[in-house]
Parts: structure tokens; C-alpha cells; sequence
């Protein structure tokens, strides 16, 4: 595992954490967390896409990638993305006191 993988773990496990403990609360049933679950959704849902249209660029135009490097990559890409969706539920419980704000 690249330097950055080993950097982005501690971020990975704060949003699986809050993530986890989003879903499992009353908050998460109720219209409000429906509707922050839907908007960070919203937000992470590019990233992957994103991601592979990089690593498919890289590969066909400028030097072949590996598959030990592929493989990184995408990993990386799914970690980041899911960061990004547990960052967003964080943020976003606090931002949207009530659904109408939107």
C-alpha cells in the first residue's frame, strides 16, 4: 500500500464510524435522514467514476499502468469516496437542522 493509502486509514475510520453510527440511530429514519443520506450521496457519487476515467486516461495516453498499480488505484478510489460520504453525513447532520433549509 502507496503512502497516501496508509495516510487516508485514519480518515476512512472516522467516516465508517460516524457512517455506522448515522445508520443505526432513530435520526437516520426520519425524513431529515433520508435527506442527508440522499445529499451525501449526492456528494461522494462522482468520485469513483471520476477515479477510473484518471486511471483509463493515464493507461491509454501517456505509459501502461499495472495491475498491482490498477489495483491501488481503485482502492484508493473507493476509500476516498467513502470518505467523502461519511464527511458529508458529519457536516451535513449539522447544516440541515431542518429538511426546508434546502
Amino acid at each position: 500500500m502507496t503512502m497516501l493509502g496508509i495516510l487516508l486509514i485514519p480518515f476512512f475510520l472516522i467516516a465508517l464510524y460516524s457512517t455506522i453510527k448515522f445508520a443505526t440511530s432513530e435520526e437516520s429514519k426520519g425524513n431529515r435522514g433520508k435527506l442527508v443520506t440522499l445529499k451525501s450521496a449526492n456528494y461522494s457519487i462522482a468520485v469513483f467514476p471520476i477515479g477510473l476515467l484518471i486511471i483509463e486516461i493515464i493507461h491509454r495516453f501517456f505509459q501502461p499502468v499495472s495491475l498491482s498499480t490498477y489495483r491501488d488505484f481503485m482502492v484508493m478510489t473507493l476509500i476516498i469516496t467513502f470518505i467523502i460520504y461519511g464527511l458529508s453525513i458529519m457536516k451535513l447532520k449539522r447544516i440541515l437542522k431542518n429538511p426546508k433549509e434546502i
